[in-house]
C-alpha cells in the first residue's frame, strides 16, 4: 500500500523501475490507481514480447546490479510494501532459489 505521506518516495521509487524493466525488454505502461476503492494502491503495468521474455526479464533482473539496490531502497523508505513486494519478489525469490 501506498503511505500517503511518502508520496515522493513512491514516486522516487516507480520512476526507477522504468528504465530497467525498457532494459531488459519490456514496455512499461505506467502506474495506475483505481477509479473506485481504495485510493492507496497503485499497479504497475508493464509487457513482454513473450512469456520467454518475461522470464528472461525476471532472471535477468534477479543478479542485475541495478536492481539490488532498488529493492533495498524500497525496504529502508517502505512508502509501498505492496510495490516493494511486487517488483522485487524477484530478487529474493532467486536468493532463495
Amino acid at each position: 500500500m501506498i503511505d500517503p505521506f511518502k508520496l515522493k518516495e513512491f514516486e522516487t521509487y516507480g520512476k526507477m523501475w522504468i528504465p530497467l524493466v525498457e532494459k531488459f525488454g519490456g514496455q512499461h505502461h505506467g502506474y495506475f490507481m483505481p477509479y473506485e476503492g481504495a485510493n492507496n494502491i497503485a499497479i504497475a503495468l508493464f509487457s513482454f514480447p513473450s512469456l520467454a521474455a518475461y522470464e528472461t526479464y525476471r532472471t535477468q533482473a534477479a543478479s542485475d546490479p541495478e536492481c539490488r539496490p532498488r529493492c533495498a531502497t524500497m525496504g529502508k523508505q517502505s512508502a509501498s510494501s505492496a510495490m516493494s513486494a511486487l517488483s522485487c519478489d524477484l530478487y529474493s525469490s532467486s536468493r532463495e532459489a
